[in-house]
């Protein structure tokens, strides 16, 4: 059983605990838009060579400054040392990036494979939609199941697109729901990926997603290896987790004139830290939104168990 302490657990619902904006900047930049651009694993090591790598640059590009300085000094002025400097750079420039962005340049071509496999997914949504809404009785639960599997998968390939990174990290989506009437246990009943159990059960109070149900609103985990969080730092399946970065959505059951209910949680994680991190997840949120709500609409088709959410 897993204590939570209390007073840490308020600071992080009310985010007491996250980095600086700034130092949020400077993280979410560095995971996300360094790798794509020098195509570094970040580590020591490679930190180490990258810098030695930028200095011979910076040795070559001023070559000219430095015969201008040491060897020649009368053969030509300034002026054209620097001139020479600055196409000695472009030259430089233009190979480096024609490596990185022009020669290995695919995402357009995996943006549409995965456009296209949503697009199928989505067909068997509404497929096993079709079904369900026939009222196959002998047939309609393992139809809702298939659905659901299909319209979590939906949202992992949604998120990739949205974040539009697909090759340099891998993302997952997860369905919680609650597993008793009075919601104190919360289960992980379906995963897009078969390597992480699914049907463990969890004291609802140690787990994120409870506490992001409670607050209605959806909540971004930057780093969850490092970030400043009450929660203990392994997975759901207690082992050490393979993500770092947690987008949790709660799905709301709104009704006109009665309180909110959520039926449990969707996330979706990432293996990179902070790559939730431009707009705090927002855009990423409202481009799941239309399979956040078909889902919630197949899991009412049975009967989930509910937690009220009256607005504070």
């Amino acid at each position: 059983m897993v204590t939570i302490d209390p007073i840490e657990l308020g600071k992080w619902i009310r985010g007491e605990t996250e980095h600086g904006r700034w130092r949020r900047a400077a993280l979410g930049i560095w995971y996300n838009h360094m790798p794509k651009l020098f195509g570094w694993t970040l580590s020591p090591m490679r930190l180490v060579f990258g810098l030695v790598r930028g200095l011979c640059f910076l040795a070559v590009s001023l070559s000219p400054v430095w015969l201008k300085y040491a060897a020649a000094p009368e053969a030509i002025s300034w002026t054209e040392a620097l001139l020479y400097s600055s196409l000695l750079t472009l030259i430089l420039g233009y190979n480096f990036f024609y490596d990185k962005i022009i020669r290995d340049y695919r995402p357009k071509s995996i943006a549409q494979k995965l456009r296209t496999r949503l697009s199928l997914e989505h067909c068997g949504v509404t497929s096993n939609l079709t079904g369900v809404l026939k009222l196959r009785k002998k047939e309609g639960q393992p139809t809702i199941d298939g659905a659901m599997i299909k319209m979590l998968e939906c949202i992992r390939d949604a998120a990739r697109i949205q974040l539009g990174d697909y090759e340099g990290a891998h993302v997952e989506a997860t369905l919680l729901l609650f597993d008793d009437p009075k919601c104190a246990t919360i289960k992980v009943v379906n995963r897009t990926t078969h390597s992480r159990p699914t049907g463990r059960v969890k004291a609802s109070e140690e787990v994120m997603a409870f506490h992001v149900a409670k607050s209605r609103k959806h909540r971004v985990v930057n780093d969850f290896m490092s970030d400043g969080h009450p929660f203990p730092k392994q997975g759901l399946s207690g082992d050490i987790p393979s993500y770092r970065s947690i987008l949790m959505i709660p799905l709301l059951d709104a009704q006109p004139g009665e309180q909110d209910t959520c039926i449990g949680v969707v996330t979706v994680d990432s293996s990179r830290p902070y790559h939730f991190w431009p707009g705090n997840g927002e855009d990423v949120v409202v481009q799941l939104k239309p399979f956040i709500v078909l889902l919630t609409f197949f899991l009412n088709l049975g009967s989930p168990h509910r937690l009220s959410c009256p607005q504070s």
